[in-house]
């Protein structure tokens, strides 16, 4: 695996297939189960949550940072892969 980062809009299959593969996310969810998978992210650590509405690239872009360079989410996903 070379990625670092998966942005999605967190839908079941790409949530399930970064879990899997122990990539940290950044969730901008747009409908739907997304909302709910996007906080759920978050909640088990494994990356950021950031609403849609209202979002700039600059939010963007360092939503993106924080997540690629906070050591925790990466150990987080790692984690999680390991056990699925």
């Amino acid at each position: 695996n070379n990625a670092k980062l998966f942005v999605t809009h967190a839908g079941c299959n790409g949530v399930r297939e970064a879990l899997t593969a122990g990539v940290p996310m950044v969730a901008l969810p747009l409908f739907g189960d997304q909302h709910r998978n996007a906080a759920r992210i978050q909640d088990l650590g494994v990356g950021v949550h950031v609403e849609v509405k209202g979002l700039t690239a600059a939010v963007l872009v360092e939503q993106i940072k924080h997540a690629l360079n906070a050591r925790t989410y990466h150990e987080s996903a790692e984690g999680l892969a390991a056990k699925i």
